[in-house]
Order: structure tokens, then C-alpha cells, then sequence
């Protein structure tokens, strides 16, 4: 599941959708809040994304994310590009 810092979650007022169990990355289990948001990256909008809300400053992309789209980031030239499939 995509994660996203707590703080931002507030600030943008996110629509609580669900609680639901999730693994910590130490591979334990614990309860996280589920909300739905839009989220735009790298010019690609995915609309009612469900992620969940960590305590800390860095969200990060999980797995749902990663198995719906591929990410290139090209160091040399300095570009990242996103699309799906």
C-alpha cells in the first residue's frame, strides 16, 4: 500500500475510508488508517487512490502503485518519466 506522511493527510483534509491491516517494513503487522486521495506524479493524476498514513515526513509508492505503472529514472539525462502498463 502507498503510504503518505500523517501531516499531510490533515493538512489537505483527506477523506478517512477504512483501518485496515498492513505490514511495517520491520515485517510486523499493525493498523493502519486507510484514506482515498488523488495523487498526481509526474504529470499522471490517479484519482481515489487508497493509501495509508505513516508518522513519518516520507510517503512513499507501495506495491499497488508499482504493479500499475513502470517508472524510469534516467540518471545521465536527468529525466524521471511515468506511464502505465
Amino acid at each position: 500500500m502507498t503510504g503518505l506522511p500523517r501531516s499531510l493527510i490533515r493538512r489537505i483534509e483527506a477523506l478517512r475510508v477504512d483501518k485496515e491491516e498492513a505490514e511495517a517494513f520491520d515485517g510486523k503487522a499493525t493498523w493502519v488508517d486507510v484514506y482515498e486521495v488523488d495523487i498526481e506524479i509526474f504529470g499522471v493524476c490517479v484519482k481515489g487512490a487508497r493509501v495509508a498514513a505513516v508518522s513519518s515526513e516520507t510517503g512513499f509508492l507501495g506495491r499497488d502503485f508499482l504493479n500499475e505503472y513502470h517508472i524510469c529514472l534516467n540518471g545521465p539525462a536527468e529525466t524521471t518519466t511515468l506511464g502505465q502498463g
